[in-house]
């Protein structure tokens, strides 16, 4: 049998893919690497919600929101904004709409995009990826032992799962921006969406001059809402929670004016031209208690039936 022979025409391409594949795995193993002792190290969210428990509790139970500043420290914030910034400008993100419970039908948000992480999302928004899941990690537990034995009129516990979440990342691009005045969780039976959590990218962000605040529809005298901003105090991250069946909410439309301070959120070392972007990453979290949802066992229930009379149960 004659030996096949093998031109250097031919092994040129082979050896090409060989080196690729092996450099593919190298780098690959890299990236798994790094990732790895970034979830070890972690982001810093995990213990300052542990440590702001009770605060956390008090303000669910009494007002049913609460607003954390400094989740993440000044680098790991910046590297989160950074990530989201990239995902946008690669294409990552879609037009963002809303769909109604009743009809699905799709309300689309002007200059708004969204999209959701997969399973290739370590790679190229790792610390995101970490921040879920210091959240998903910290934030059932916190809620739940910290409702154990706390009194919320008569409410049921929410029992937050740790397992089963929603999420969608988003960006507010232009002025006019915004989501008029909803409930996440509309309809409780199938929607088993118990507690929000957003979290701001936006340290250093000019309420007054760049709007974008989301409003919360907290009361049922004067005032009957509070404004939060889309950013810490002192130029800090900021981490919203509210509860999604509850509390009325709407975010109030984006306006031109002056971008954040350009070393603040600089993306190659020199310029952010995205610095007027508002980043958030909202999480879902569901109960594993029906009972708990819509329940007007609450005195937070007359927040939602006062703005929607006809969503009551």
């Amino acid at each position: 049998m004659r030996k096949k022979e093998v031109s250097c025409v031919h092994m040129f391409p082979m050896l090409r893919r060989a080196v690729s594949r092996k450099l593919g795995q190298r780098r690959l193993c890299a990236s798994m690497d790094a990732f790895g002792q970034l979830l070890q190290r972690g982001v810093g969210a995990s213990a300052k919600l542990h440590a702001m428990k009770a605060s956390i509790v008090d303000a669910l139970a009494e007002r049913g929101w609460c607003a954390l500043d400094g989740i993440l420290d000044d680098e790991a914030g910046l590297h989160v904004r950074r990530e989201l910034a990239q995902l946008f400008r690669d294409g990552a993100y879609s037009p963002s709409y809303s769909s109604v419970a009743e009809t699905g039908e799709k309300l689309w948000r002007p200059n708004v995009h969204m999209m959701e992480l997969d399973a290739e999302s370590w790679r190229r928004a790792p610390s995101v990826v970490v921040l879920l899941s210091e959240l998903m990690g910290a934030l059932p537990e916190v809620v739940n032992t910290g409702f154990g034995g706390h009194a919320l009129d008569g409410h049921a516990h929410p029992q937050l799962s740790s397992r089963v979440f929603g999420h969608k990342l988003a960006v507010s691009t232009a002025a006019g921006a915004r989501y008029p005045k909803h409930l996440d969780n509309v309809t409780g039976a199938n929607d088993k969406r118990k507690l929000t959590a957003v979290y701001y990218a936006n340290a250093g962000w000019d309420v007054a001059k760049q709007g974008g605040a989301i409003r919360l529809y907290d009361s049922l005298t004067h005032p009957v809402y509070t404004d939060v901003a889309p950013a810490g105090e002192g130029g800090l991250d900021r981490l919203l929670l509210f509860w999604s069946d509850l509390i009325v909410h709407e975010v109030l439309p984006m306006t031109s004016g002056p971008a954040p301070s350009p070393q603040q959120w600089s993306i190659d070392g020199s310029n952010d031209s995205d610095a007027h972007h508002r980043h958030t990453f909202t999480l879902w979290l569901t109960t594993e208690n029906d009972a708990c949802l819509l329940d007007p066992r609450s005195s937070l229930y007359n927040l939602r039936t006062f703005h929607y009379p006809d969503k009551s149960e």
